[in-house]
């Protein structure tokens, strides 16, 4: 069950959720209607953390959802959650969370690294408690002992390698190459793992001379210190057969100094998350 708690919040940031603002009247009831449909217990908590300027409160379902839209409206022009890590804690999932933000009245445009922590029942979101400080919610699920190193993980360093491995993917095939180590291990899933460049050329082309209308598509980026996990679709039309896929694969990719020097495949989210350490 940990594995699906973790695509169900997966799938409710990629859908919109929580919230972002601007968001009119309208664009905020459609958005709650299609949340608390697909998502949401109907009597959702969403725990506030104690050090707000508000205190510490709870806001139930719907109309609390919206009470806290119209609190951090009075404030922000602009507010929206990008998430950058998930971690698989049992019925609860945190989620490492960067708020951009921008001042109604100042203009000032603001970041801070937050997180929340979600707990399901029955498949569903029953609660999420926001914490300013993303120590405080991995002691909360008994990660103390790896909080500094994971905090570690937050850095330029890691936003760098992000961007080195969003160039590999997006690069033709010879222009990707100047990310990657000469001696790169490349180990696709169910493929023999090969090393260097040849290697991915080899695996490319076989790929692309099995499949019409093949695509590649980058979805989400993860950054974990010197290794990012990407999750990439990958569509495409069997040469001869006819037979469509469209599947999603997990790529775990370890970066040294600013290139790529081994990336590994995975079938599933799961296994890509025990790989790093997640689970």
């Amino acid at each position: 069950m940990s594995r699906e708690n973790v695509e169900v919040v997966h799938r409710l940031y990629a859908d919109g959720g929580p919230f972002a603002l601007p968001m009119g009247p309208e664009e905020e009831r459609a958005l709650l209607d299609h949340l608390f449909r697909e998502y949401y217990d109907e009597e959702l908590q969403v725990l506030m953390p104690p050090d707000y300027p508000e205190g510490e409160q709870v806001h139930v379902g719907r109309r609390g959802m919206s009470e806290l839209i119209d609190e951090l409206r009075d404030s922000w022009t602009k507010w929206r959650f990008e998430a950058e890590r998930f971690i698989d804690v049992g019925e609860r999932v945190i989620v490492l969370i960067r708020v951009v933000a921008e001042g109604g009245s100042s203009g000032i445009a603001t970041e801070r690294e937050t997180a929340h922590l979600w707990t399901l029942r029955g498949g569903r979101l029953a609660s999420i408690q926001i914490y300013r400080d993303r120590g405080q919610a991995l002691a909360a699920v008994g990660l103390e002992e790896r909080a500094a190193e994971r905090a570690g993980y937050w850095t330029a360093m890691s936003r760098e390698n992000v961007e080195i491995v969003r160039l590999f993917l997006l690069a033709e095939v010879e222009d990707a190459m100047v990310y990657a180590d000469p001696d790169i291990v490349w180990n696709p899933a169910e493929e023999s793992a090969g090393h260097g460049h040849d290697a991915i050329r080899e695996s490319l082309e076989r790929w692309k001379g099995e499949w019409d209308d093949y695509e590649l598509l980058p979805e989400e980026f993860e950054h974990m210190g010197d290794r990012v996990l990407v999750t990439v679709r990958v569509r495409g039309r069997g040469r001869g057969s006819g037979v469509e896929i469209d599947a999603r694969f997990y790529d775990v990719f370890t970066l040294r100094d600013g290139k790529i020097v081994r990336m590994d495949q995975f079938t599933e989210q799961s296994e890509a998350l025990e790989a790093v350490g997640v689970q």
